[in-house]
């Protein structure tokens, strides 16, 4: 998503800031410190797997596009065809529409 790069490090810099804190508090305490490691390698995981996901969003986002211009151009070479095929090629027109193929 454009802009988010920020607002994602500003999330995992604040939650490491957190998990920072609460290890300094946790001394002792056997069950939060477990806690705190899988909530280190969750975070590192995530680290890993945004980038790859983000890229498959704008590659989809970038697909979705390509498939609104070829409805519009269907569109427009439909206004140019006979008219008794104008109306089947209308419900395939809506049928992909509504079925997003």
């Amino acid at each position: 998503m454009p802009g988010s790069t920020g607002a994602q490090k500003l999330l995992v810099t604040r939650v490491l800031e957190h998990l920072d804190r609460t290890a300094k508090d946790s001394r002792g305490d056997r069950q939060t410190q477990l806690g705190l490691v899988d909530a280190y390698n969750d975070i590192e995981l995530s680290r890993r797997k945004v980038p790859s996901m983000l890229l498959t969003l704008a590659q989809a986002y970038r697909a979705a596009g390509q498939i609104e211009k070829s409805r519009a151009t269907a569109k427009e070479g439909l206004a140019l065809l006979p008219g008794s095929v104008k109306p089947r090629l209308r419900k395939l027109l809506e049928i992909q529409a509504q079925t997003g193929l």
